[in-house]
C-alpha cells in the first residue's frame, strides 16, 4: 500500500553555526515538501568538534524564528537516539547517530509519511555522501533532495570570520548573530 501522508523533509546538520547557506537550502527544499525537520546533530558522526547540544538547538530555533519559513521545525532526537544506538561498552559515552539509523527512526514514529533526507551541496558530492554509513540503503528506502550551491556559506566560514576579528553578520540571521556575540561563541578559547 501506498504512502498516503505528508511528505516530509529531513534536513540533519551540525549547525554550528546556523548560515544563510542552511536558510538558502530549506528556501530550494521547502516547496518539494509539507513540512522540514531540521535536526541538529547531538554527535557528529565524521568527529567534528561543535558547541554543545543546547545552544545550537537554541541557535535553530533563532535561526528559525528569523527565516519564518512555513511548515519548517526543529526536531531534537538525536540526544535520545545516541543512547539507544549506544553499544553496551559506550553507553556513557556520546555516539552519533548515523543518518541511516535517524531516518529509520523517524520511518517508525511517522509510518504514513513520505520521508526524504535533505542534502546540501557539500555532502551531495558523490565522494562526501558516500562516506555515509549504508548510503546506498538510504538511498534505496528513503527520498533523497539534493540542494544547489546558489550561496556559498558555511558554518566554517563564520568560523574562521570570528577568529579573524572579522564582521560575519551577513552569513547569518540576526538572531543568531546577536546570540553568537552575546555569549561570544567560537572564540578561540572555547
Amino acid at each position: 500500500m501506498a504512502k498516503t501522508g505528508s511528505k516530509i523533509g529531513i534536513m540533519g546538520s551540525a549547525f554550528n553555526p546556523p548560515t544563510r547557506g542552511h536558510e538558502d537550502l530549506l528556501k530550494q527544499a521547502i516547496e518539494s515538501f509539507d513540512k522540514v525537520f531540521l535536526i541538529p546533530n547531538y554527535c557528529h558522526a565524521f568527529g567534528k568538534e561543535m558547541l554543545d547540544y543546547p545552544t545550537r538547538c537554541l541557535l535553530v530555533q533563532e535561526f528559525l524564528d528569523d527565516i519564518q519559513l512555513p511548515n519548517c521545525k526543529i526536531l531534537m532526537v538525536e540526544h535520545l537516539l545516541s543512547k539507544i544506538y549506544s553499544s553496551p561498552n559506550h553507553i556513557n559515552q556520546e555516539q552519533p547517530v548515523y543518518t541511516y539509523n535517524l531516518l529509520d527512526f523517524l520511518s517508525k514514529q511517522y509510518p504514513n509519511d513520505q520521508l526524504h533526507f535533505i542534502l546540501g551541496p557539500d555532502n551531495a558530492k558523490k565522494e562526501n555522501w558516500q562516506k555515509f554509513h549504508r548510503y546506498q540503503e538510504i538511498e534505496q528506502r528513503w527520498g533523497l533532495f539534493m540542494g544547489q550551491e546558489n550561496m556559498p556559506v558555511r558554518s566554517t566560514l563564520i568560523r574562521d570570520k570570528i577568529h579573524q576579528n572579522l564582521p560575519f553578520s551577513d552569513l547569518t540571521t540576526p538572531s543568531v548573530y546577536h546570540w553568537i556575540q552575546a555569549l561570544q561563541l567560537y572564540t578561540r578559547n572555547q
